[in-house]
């Protein structure tokens, strides 16, 4: 059996549509049906992805689909075993310290958020398999921005680490002002280069001490 009918077929059992799996990938409906109808393959990335959702082992799922093997092997340049998506230690050790108080996190239904959530003692909303919204809290949000991000990210071939917090505040600035013309961009872009700004909080406010001026 070959990746696209293992795809369909991995679709139909848990009876999503096409827009269903897109959404829990993040990708777009075209591309699920392209994969389905053999026109593209997922990235690796994307079929360790589907290996989770569909609950069988990357080796199943491309298992027999001797152009994709040969493909990957060639592409990526690696083995196809030992790979999987991040556990609660990797997650832990990535965001321990940078997630502010009362911060509540949404994030799809991956079971390692809910260790991660309940050792860093954070809020949890995950959303279900196969939706993308809950209440208020929707998940496309955050995909929609990393997106974008990633994008825009990809014109400058590579950034180095120490410089990353640099274009992640020239990122946002950009989006903020998006549909804003280029002369008030231009106007904002002059005075914010040249103002002073701080960031203070409510509860920063309950323990400052006066100031007799």
């Amino acid at each position: 059996m070959e990746l696209l009918d293992r795809i369909k077929e991995g679709r139909n059992k848990l009876n999503l549509s096409q827009d269903a799996l897109a959404s829990e990938l993040h990708v777009s409906r075209q591309a699920i049906s392209k994969w389905e109808t053999g026109q593209s393959y997922p990235d690796l990335e994307k079929l360790i992805a589907l290996s989770d959702i569909f609950g069988v082992t990357l080796d199943e799922l491309v298992r027999s689909d001797k152009r994709l093997e040969k493909n990957l092997l060639m592409m990526e340049e690696v083995s196809l075993e030992g790979y999987g998506r991040m556990k609660h230690t990797d997650l832990e050790r990535l965001f321990t310290g940078r997630i502010e108080d009362e911060s509540i996190l949404c994030t799809d239904s991956y079971k390692s958020y809910i260790k991660f959530a309940k050792n860093l003692d954070v809020e949890l909303q995950q959303i279900k398999r196969g939706k993308h919204k809950e209440g208020i809290y929707h998940i496309q949000h955050i995909n929609a921005f990393h997106s974008k991000l990633k994008e825009w990210m990809y014109g400058f071939h590579s950034v180095a680490t120490k410089y990353l917090a640099n274009y992640m505040y020239w990122f946002k600035w950009l989006q903020f002002f998006n549909t804003e013309k280029d002369t008030v961009k231009t106007k904002h872009l002059l005075v914010q280069s040249h103002t002073y700004h701080s960031d203070t909080k409510l509860k920063d406010f309950k323990i400052r001490e006066v100031i007799y001026i």
